[in-house]
């Protein structure tokens, strides 16, 4: 992996994410368990085929389980979740007899797992301490079962075959011990050169078919039925924790999106691309998502707080229906397209909207600003004097503007930007059938227009 990125002209780091840092703990700890090591580093292969390494920073060792810690580190991308403890406590049991252990069975019961089937192996993947349990639907993690979403509980079931394989061709190479089969071909001696070293424990000559690679191997041991049974009928239950979960979950999102008791262990690449507004983008997609799993056929949207309260107070909309888009106007607009809503009511304050309406659909400052120039442009097809528009053209902001405006009579331009919103957001999406209101307000909390007087 490049472990830098270059952002707007600027080097930044990239780091990983928590499914990242539970997938490495995780190898860590069973591959202490199975060959009684645990490593300084863990080479993880990523979903897109990515290799990072991932430091080891603790690490406890019992009869028969294993816990390892690893930091989170999101590169020069800094969320509440930097440097804080993932941990990764693996135990292997005979299958059922973990119903015996009272503190894995009370954590199973109370937070649910999920359950894999590798061979002759059972995997459960359950929480401990700090993470979160989803609410809701629409998270990607069954209601009341840990929020370890599907791409992490997959990297964690890769490294968890890849060390059982791994394991079982040594036990297979262990088992033939000093057998000789086809002395002038394959030549294996457990207790002399080849104890200590994994890459020439079996010597192998391609002219006799036997190369050295697992399908050989196994070949190899079912014909000498040596097959080994250590790890045949046996569960092993990973269990993901984060000590100061609780208590770094209050600083995010996770609460409003239905997560609840902690963080969540996430990510779809593996990879937090420093200073990028996607995972923020997701997480916006995730609340939407989920607004119209409960049913919604609306999507309320709002940029920001401001919008929100106008919804609440002068549109009477519940708090919790209400989906706060930032600048992301475009890109929600698609995403409630993608998911089926019927209609869309979009609020927001003057100085973003009419962004909007000029068919700007990224309304942050320092992507776009032509907010004076778009307002003056409405006012001279409406007739407004030169005077007029050259005192809008002074001013800072569009609220500066707001009341010279109405003053000279041509408060009906804010209706014509709102209907113009409308217009656009149906050319951005191609999609003439979803219904549209939008609403502007001052940052006083004045109604200024509405593309639809029925609003009203």
């Amino acid at each position: 992996m490049d472990k830098y990125v270059i952002v707007d002209g600027k080097k930044y780091k990239r780091g990983y994410t928590t499914g990242s840092c539970a997938a490495a703990a995780t190898s860590a700890a069973l591959r202490g368990l199975l060959f009684k090591e645990v490593p300084d580093i863990v080479r993880l292969t990523l979903p897109k085929k990515e290799v990072i390494d991932i430091e080891v920073f603790d690490f406890e060792m019992g009869e028969n389980w294993c816990s390892s810690t690893v930091i989170k580190d999101g590169g020069d991308d800094i969320d509440a979740t930097n440097n804080m403890e993932i941990v990764s406590r693996v135990m292997i049991f005979d299958n059922g007899d973990f119903t015996s252990n009272s503190d894995i069975s009370i954590g199973l019961a109370k937070n649910g797992s999920y359950k894999y089937e590798l061979k002759n192996v059972r995997v459960l993947i359950t929480s401990g301490v700090g993470i979160g349990v989803a609410s809701r639907s629409g998270l990607g993690c069954e209601v009341g079962k840990p929020a370890i979403n599907p791409v992490p509980r997959e990297m964690i079931i890769n490294e968890v075959k890849r060390l059982i394989e791994k394991y079982d061709d040594s036990q297979a190479v262990d088992s033939i011990g000093s057998l000789e089969i086809n002395k002038d071909s394959l030549e294996i001696n457990k207790e002399d050169e080849f104890e200590s070293n994994k890459k020439t424990r079996l010597k192998i000559n391609k002219e006799d078919d036997f190369e050295g690679d697992k399908e050989a191997r196994l070949k190899i041991n079912k014909e000498n039925n040596l097959k080994s049974e250590k790890l045949a009928n046996k569960t092993i239950v990973v269990e993901i924790s984060a000590p100061k979960g609780e208590e770094i979950a209050k600083k995010t999102f996770n609460e409003k999106l239905g997560i609840i008791g902690g963080i969540s262990i996430i990510g779809t690449t593996g990879i937090v691309e420093p200073m990028s507004e996607e995972g923020w983008k997701k997480t916006l997609s995730i609340e939407l998502e989920m607004q119209k799993n409960k049913g919604m056929s609306t999507a309320y949207l709002a940029p920001g707080n401001h919008g929100t309260a106008f919804l609440i107070d002068r549109f009477h909309i519940n708090g919790e229906d209400i989906v706060k888009i930032s600048n992301f106007v475009g890109y929600m607009l698609m995403e409630a397209k993608r998911l089926g809503f019927k209609k869309i009511f979009l609020v927001g304050h003057i100085g973003k909207l009419v962004k909007v309406a000029g068919g700007i659909f990224h309304t942050h400052s320092r992507v776009s600003d032509a907010r004076n120039e778009i307002l003056i442009a409405n006012l001279a097809l409406m007739g407004a004097p030169t005077e007029l528009l050259k005192k809008v053209e002074k001013t800072r902001t569009t609220d500066e503007s707001v009341d010279m405006i109405l003053n000279e009579g041509y408060g009906e331009v804010y209706n014509i930007l709102a209907r113009k919103c409308v217009k656009r957001s149906k050319e951005h999406m191609r999609d003439e059938n979803i219904d549209m209101y939008v609403a502007l307000f001052s940052l006083d909390g004045r109604l200024l227009g509405v593309s639809d007087n029925e609003m009203i």
